[in-house]
């Protein structure tokens, strides 16, 4: 059993899919305002027949404000840089 202060954080806790665009620029649609830690990782999965097994070779995290009304309807994000996993 997770502890409550866990379990809380995970039922209020949002997930938004990003998308690449054609001029390589990622979009996630209709972001409710607030405070976020968006989080880009790429995994190795040596085998596709066994997901399970996939490695994490490299990771990063931003954190981001959302506000209620951005004037364009639109927030650019800073560059997200990539730490390799030692």
């Amino acid at each position: 059993m997770l502890q409550p202060k866990v379990e809380a954080a995970r039922a209020e806790a949002r997930h938004y899919l990003m998308k690449e665009t054609p001029d390589g620029v990622y979009v996630a649609e209709k972001v409710l305002a607030g405070d976020y830690m968006p989080i880009a990782a790429v995994l190795e999965v040596p085998d596709r027949t066994k997901p399970a097994q996939q490695r994490l070779k490299a990771y990063a995290q931003i954190p981001v404000t959302v506000p209620a009304d951005p004037p364009s309807g639109t927030l650019a994000l800073p560059e997200i840089e990539l730490k390799p996993m030692p």
